[in-house]
């Protein structure tokens, strides 16, 4: 009898947990789109895939130029949770269904990390765009392309992780962890069955 009231419980507690999580995903009602410092890129072009990924509106705000408080000199990179602790007093405290993602056009860095492409913490996230460019010379267009395809990548990636969601082993999920751009080039832009269904 004990064993079948522990199961039940745990069979509870997991309904419970899977409906909070579809509540917070549900009641994400705006991103903030904004640019950290000079960016080569159109905040407006990474829109309509946010948009299809959340099914929330996505706004652009103003941000903030001076991002030489996070410079590194020794390693000559930016500390990224110097960025992320600015970016959180652009959003009001009492906006607990929105998120902000900022984009920087410079190296970011962690502890203990060479680089990393993006980070979340809290409702905030942070994305680089220095490692998306491509390093060999090609058509302009082909460029802007392939740094939008691997920006937007990173900012799903990254919005995901403040919802609670974690790595996933499918390579074509896009909340794999990109070791390197290959695997940020190979995946999609969408969430795989086994995510999606974290979000019902």
């Amino acid at each position: 009898m004990r064993i079948k009231i522990f199961w039940f419980i745990l069979f509870i507690n997991n309904i419970f947990l899977l409906s909070v999580e579809a509540k917070m995903i549900n009641r994400l009602e705006k991103i903030y789109l904004t640019a950290v410092g000079d960016i080569a890129l159109d905040l407006r072009k990474l829109i309509p895939s946010i948009k299809n990924a959340y099914h929330c509106e996505v706004e652009i705000i103003p941000g903030f130029r001076e991002v030489e408080i996070a410079y590194n000199k020794k390693r000559k990179q930016y500390y990224a949770p110097q960025i992320l602790q600015e970016l959180e007093k652009l959003v009001p405290s009492k906006e607990q269904n929105t998120r902000l993602v900022g984009i920087v056009d410079q190296d970011l860095y962690d502890e203990g990390l060479n680089f990393i492409f993006g980070e979340a913490r809290g409702n905030t996230t942070i994305v680089s765009l220095w490692r998306f460019k491509p390093c060999t010379e090609i058509d302009t267009q082909e460029e802007e392309k392939i740094l939008l395809d691997r920006t937007i990548k990173t900012v799903i990636h990254e919005l995901g992780h403040t919802l609670g969601l974690g790595h996933c082993n499918n390579r074509k999920c896009v909340m794999f962890f990109s070791n390197w751009l290959g695997d940020t080039d190979y995946k999609e832009k969408t969430f795989c069955e086994k995510c999606q269904k974290k979000f019902r």
